[in-house]
């Protein structure tokens, strides 16, 4: 059968009125994390408009009704901040009757790791776009805060159950790069000899130098990983 035919049942029973329900607004936000300058930091956009104009937000908007939402989180990503070509992972769905002034919205939040510092260049609503430290966030339009609180929180889970957190280094890393970022995303202080020994030793990692420990380069073979190699090396007793 074409993807595109309706399935056997597929219509709506007679009689049925849409406009007889009160219908939310969807929309959806994008929680986009790189690693610049050994900084975790998110992009942000400063709205144009009201509600909350001149305050600092994720990009996103209102899902059109020919949309997806992660078609409309990509399009809302590249009209606000012109980045183009990342990938998303779901989040939550926000839907506090009072999140947005407008009325009813509930949205739906992804996350995304960028690889290499992508340059905004804001667009449609955005009057500016720009990286944040998040240890040095402005104050967030409606319940954005929350959203990278919970976001923060998802790529701890990322990081000790796959190898993704790696998406924000580059393909050849040093030692002190997996450290300062492990720090951060885990909120924990390692020690840097233990971290880097233990490192060492898990599977998946390889040195093509020999320099000595931050300055050491690594890459990660991603076809050696197992459940559990993360989980060991960023929870394990190597801190402070």
């Amino acid at each position: 059968m074409n993807a595109s035919s309706p399935r056997p049942g597929h219509r709506a029973p007679a009689g049925s009125d849409p406009a007889k329900y009160e219908r939310p607004s969807v929309a959806c936000d994008v929680v986009m994390l790189s690693f610049p300058d050994s900084r975790l930091s998110a992009l942000l956009i400063e709205r144009r408009h009201d509600p909350y104009q001149g305050f600092w937000a994720l990009p996103g908007g209102f899902v059109e009704m020919s949309e997806s939402l992660e078609a409309a989180a990509l399009r809302e990503v590249r009209e606000e901040t012109g980045v183009t070509g990342m990938g998303l992972l779901p989040l939550r769905t926000y839907s506090d009757p009072d999140r947005d002034p407008r009325g009813r919205v509930i949205s739906a939040a992804f996350l995304a790791l960028l690889r290499a510092l992508a340059r905004p260049v804001a667009g449609d609503d955005a009057r500016d776009a720009r990286w944040f430290p998040l240890e040095s966030l402005p104050e967030l339009a409606f319940d954005h805060a929350r959203i990278i609180a919970d976001a923060r929180e998802r790529l701890r889970e990322i990081a000790v159950m796959t190898p993704r957190v790696l998406d924000l280094l580059p393909e050849k890393f040093s030692a002190g790069q997996f450290l300062d970022l492990s720090g951060q995303v885990m909120g924990r202080d390692y020690d840097e000899a233990g971290f880097i020994e233990a490192m060492s030793r898990a599977p998946g990692f390889s040195a093509p130098d020999a320099a000595p420990g931050r300055g050491r380069t690594y890459q990660y073979d991603e076809r050696q990983f197992h459940v559990g190699d993360f989980m060991f090396l960023l929870l394990g007793d190597v801190k402070r």
